[in-house]
């Protein structure tokens, strides 16, 4: 079943920001926005948008063609907002 008949919406890919970690892997920036563009190219063949979770590192690259970003601790940021305001 496609995703949006499933009633999705939206997708946000988790641990983005691999370069900045040790993970064993020599990943660069430039291997995470290659990576991003491409699940982003996915997610929109699927009418699903995509976003960025938790992950301020490629929003300078790819912030405009994100549909969404965000932060789990954005209520304790001192320009935050309750939903709706």
């Amino acid at each position: 079943m496609p995703a949006r008949q499933g009633g999705f919406e939206a997708v946000h890919p988790e641990n983005v920001d691999g370069y900045q970690n040790a993970t064993g892997f020599s990943l660069t920036r430039a291997d995470s926005t290659a990576n991003l563009r491409a699940l982003l190219s996915l997610a929109h063949q699927r009418e699903l948008s995509m976003g960025l979770k938790n992950a301020v590192g490629p929003i300078p690259t790819l912030g405009a063609e994100m549909d969404f970003a965000g932060t789990s601790h954005a209520s304790s940021m001192p320009n935050a907002a309750p939903t709706g305001q």
